[in-house]
């Protein structure tokens, strides 16, 4: 659990919506902090992200948003610490105000609660704790306070580097096999000692396969895979379709979820 004193909240969790119904003052955020172990009976490091899909879309309003898959969370709980630690009149008018923001498309105010801290939040972000099979929904700002679940932006980057090396690994090896063996690869054949044609690549292949064969699965830099394959595709060498997505595709936002 967090050691933060007050005024470590001040900057954090201020919200430039007008006051609402959800918790705004750092001291009322810090006390629902200090309750969520007794309420949910879990520690902060038990929790990881929900998954999700790795390609935003964009609501209504033009706001990026991920889309939570619930298929890693089937027959799970969704619990709310902070709706259960107020009370019931307070809750349904915080749950009111939400509707109406939300209806009004201002995404100044809040659309919804955090259930760690309280403050109310436009992005929805959800964890999950496998063991007790639970899901909870907080704002961006409570995310560094579980220390096993990153923001979007470090799992979309550990997401996409899992993909690139996957990918090498099971292309690499057939990829330098084929430029051999394709006759537009080929300059011309040359008659070697044991009387058998053997082939003479253009420069380009010939050297873009011996990058290939010298490639270090696990060593090479993210952004020097991402380089290989790009040059594939000039050589009009195929690769994996969930690559070329990742390498031709416009740069990701470095937008994370927020308040």
């Amino acid at each position: 659990m967090s050691n933060n004193t007050f005024d470590d909240f001040d900057e954090e969790y201020s919200f430039k919506s007008d006051s609402g119904s959800d918790n705004h003052s750092p001291v009322d955020c810090v006390k629902q902090i200090k309750s969520f172990a007794r309420l949910t009976e879990t520690n902060t490091d038990e929790w990881v992200a929900c998954d999700f899909e790795k390609t935003a879309t964009k609501d209504e309003q033009g706001r990026i948003q991920y889309q939570f898959t619930g298929k890693d969370t089937e027959g799970y709980t969704d619990i709310t610490p902070f709706f259960d630690n107020i009370d019931e009149r307070r809750k349904d008018r915080i749950i009111a105000e939400h509707i109406h923001n939300k209806k009004l498309g201002d995404k100044t105010k809040a659309w919804g609660s955090c259930q760690y801290c309280g403050h109310g939040f436009v992005y929805v972000f959800k964890i999950k704790h496998d063991e007790k099979k639970l899901i909870m929904t907080i704002g961006s700002h409570c995310v560094k306070r579980f220390t096993k679940v990153d923001d979007v932006s470090l799992i979309l980057k550990k997401d996409e580097e899992k993909t690139l090396r996957n990918a090498i690994t099971r292309w690499r090896v057939p990829t330098v096999r084929s430029i051999w063996e394709k006759p537009d690869h080929i300059k011309e054949n040359y008659l070697a000692k044991d009387g058998s044609l053997k082939p003479i690549l253009y420069d380009k292949y010939y050297r873009y396969q011996q990058l290939l064969s010298k490639v270090n699965n696990g060593e090479i830099p993210v952004k020097e895979i991402k380089e290989i394959f790009r040059k594939a595709k000039k050589l009009n060498l195929d690769i994996p379709f969930d690559v070329d997505e990742l390498i031709t595709r416009k740069p990701k936002s470095n937008r994370k979820f927020s308040y």
